[in-house]
């Protein structure tokens, strides 16, 4: 005779979805399947990782200090800097640079591009040897554009 068990399935599904709902607003980790789902623009995209930064600047700031105080304690004179990794419309940040360059300067143009393109350590010298790596950068990554499907 065959028996048929029902698993009680309700409260570990109850269970994921509170664990879910307080990473993503108590804990203000970033939704990733939010993020993916559909086409969204820079301007949603940095909101969605807003509530992360806010986080992970309360952070910073206290890693700064003590990291700051444990060189002045070895000697060592050197600034602190974060780098934060995270998901973005590269091309449309790079329009919205490129839009905006009438109105700035070249060296803060090719700056900001460099951090979009993760180049941000190499814009200083970019910039002094007048933009052409720049060129060369911006060429790479139109042709990456062009081979996507």
């Amino acid at each position: 005779q065959a028996n048929t068990i029902d698993v009680p399935y309700q409260a570990s599904e109850t269970a994921i979805n509170t664990i879910k709902s307080r990473l993503y607003e108590d804990f203000m980790c970033l939704n990733v399947a939010e993020l993916s789902a559909g086409n969204k623009t820079a301007t949603e995209i940095r909101a969605a990782y807003q509530p992360l930064d806010s986080k992970c600047d309360m952070y910073e700031y206290c890693i700064d200090t003590f990291i700051r105080k444990l060189f002045d304690l070895i000697g060592i004179d050197d600034t602190v800097s974060f780098r934060r990794s995270r998901v973005i419309n590269q091309s449309e940040e790079i329009q919205t640079i490129l839009s905006a360059a009438e109105y700035l300067d070249a060296d803060t143009v090719t700056e900001q591009i460099c951090q979009i393109l993760g180049m941000g350590d190499k814009a200083e010298e970019i910039i002094e040897q007048g933009g052409v790596l720049m060129n060369q950068a911006l060429d790479e990554y139109e042709n990456k554009l062009s081979q996507e499907p």
